[in-house]
């Protein structure tokens, strides 16, 4: 009787398990090879050696060979941080859902919408609503010897980044313009950045379009 009792036990486990969604999986094939997991709600970036965003979340659709050495960010939901990985040329990521369609890694730096809370979120339709706020952000080394470089991520959808100089921003994954130093067109808003690479220190302000 135990052992039938064990026998269910391990059945019903093994069911589950195979019903389990499954999210982002990193596969590391140099020197340590390792497969790496994440649920899904995962969101992250790939960045290359010059700091452009080539993927994110939004992008991937079944299996992507990572074509040169970067820096991977991963933000899994049960979080609120980035966990860093150093990928190398021939590295794989993957996201074993099969209703994404075709291919397209166009779209760059997409930031998705997490759980809707009070204030400010993208609704299912993408509309925004409610105060921009900064919900992640990442800093890199910079090529001025004590500089920071900057990976910020918007909750209306802009990610922005600064980078030895050079600033550029995405909403939902189309690049879209920044100018000065350093004001970024959004659809619903401007907004008024204000970075500096020697401290860290970051200013913004959210103007609605229509304002001055």
């Amino acid at each position: 009787m135990r052992f039938l009792y064990a026998f269910l036990l391990f059945c019903l486990a093994s069911s589950l398990s195979a019903q389990q969604p499954e999210g982002l999986r990193i596969r590391l094939t140099q020197e340590q090879p390792q497969d790496v997991s994440y649920p899904p709600g995962t969101e992250f970036f790939l960045m290359d050696s010059q700091g452009e965003v080539i993927l994110a979340d939004g992008d991937l659709k079944g299996e992507y060979t990572v074509p040169s050495d970067g820096i991977l960010l991963v933000g899994p939901p049960y979080k609120d941080g980035y966990d860093r990985f150093t990928l190398r040329a021939g590295d794989l990521l993957s996201f074993p859902d099969s209703n994404h369609g075709e291919k397209d890694y166009g779209r760059i730096a997409r930031a998705p919408a997490k759980s809707k809370k009070p204030g400010g979120y993208l609704s299912d339709t993408g509309a925004y609503s409610g105060p921009v706020k900064i919900t992640r952000k990442e800093f890199f080394p910079a090529r001025a010897s004590g500089n920071q470089n900057v990976l910020l991520v918007f909750n209306n959808g802009v990610v922005f980044r600064y980078f030895d100089g050079e600033a550029r921003a995405w909403e939902n994954g189309d690049e879209i313009a920044v100018e000065g130093s350093y004001l970024v067109y959004a659809s619903a808003a401007t907004l008024k950045i204000s970075y500096n690479p020697e401290n860290g220190e970051i200013w913004y302000v959210a103007e609605p379009k229509g304002k001055s």
